[in-house]
């Protein structure tokens, strides 16, 4: 894997092999890893040492838990042809279906975010950002008809802005209010994939096809060095 830097430094990536293929983490108010790993949840102690495996109906896109035990998923279930976004909890993880939407050719892989107030919603067959409050309730929609391939999605921890990445090389920013315009595109980026942040607003996208991660600040700039780690 190599790793395009910011300024920061990065000392070592910490391995952890999981049960199967992993389409996206998360972190948890506790501080523990969440996993969307097949058909199944992964919650991993800060170490990410395995704690508990959520087994669910169909495959895991992305998976976050909020403030209440809450659990938010984004599954693809193939038998159907469709997408589901799911509010449960860790018994029952498909207690309330959120969005669905169905498609028809090939699948595309797509994500979800989720905060204590928020819940962001990736639709690539409509090109859409679809933003619901925690509860459930439809909010808006942020229109990505240019995008060519919306695919990973991180909301802001103060719910001021998202984080959306398009496969075909680009990571762009969001306020998050209805018909919003990109605060500023990072380009030239490897089929970028999921996206999250840490507490210094430090942005990281990995590449699966290009077996990178990616260190951008919060202003959309990053370095082209690539030393091997």
């Amino acid at each position: 894997m190599s790793l395009s830097v910011s300024p920061v430094s990065i000392e070592y990536i910490r391995e952890q092999k999981t049960s199967g293929w992993c389409s996206s983490i998360s972190r948890t108010a506790e501080n523990k890893i969440l996993c969307a790993v097949d058909v199944s949840v992964e919650i991993r102690c800060s170490d990410l040492r395995l704690e508990k495996k959520i087994n669910i109906p169909g495959a895991v896109f992305s998976a976050q838990l909020i403030a209440g035990g809450r659990l938010i998923t984004k599954v693809h279930d193939y038998d159907n042809m469709r997408y589901c976004t799911y509010i449960g909890t860790e018994t029952d993880p498909q207690q309330t279906l959120l969005h669905e939407v169905k498609y028809e050719g090939a699948p595309y892989l797509s994500h979800m975010s989720a905060t204590d107030n928020r819940i962001a919603v990736i639709d690539s067959v409509n090109k859409q950002l679809r933003v619901y409050s925690a509860a459930g309730e439809y909010q808006f929609n942020i229109e990505l008809a240019d995008m060519k391939w919306p695919r990973g999605v991180h909301l802001l921890p103060d719910d001021s802005a998202v984080l959306v990445t398009d496969y075909e090389g680009e990571l762009r920013k969001y306020p998050l209010t209805a018909a919003a315009k990109p605060a500023w595109r990072c380009r030239g980026l490897d089929n970028p994939t999921g996206v999250t942040t840490d507490e210094s607003g430090l942005i990281y996208v990995c590449s699966g096809k290009g077996k990178k991660v990616y260190l951008i600040s919060d202003d959309g700039l990053y370095a082209e060095s690539s030393p091997t780690v």
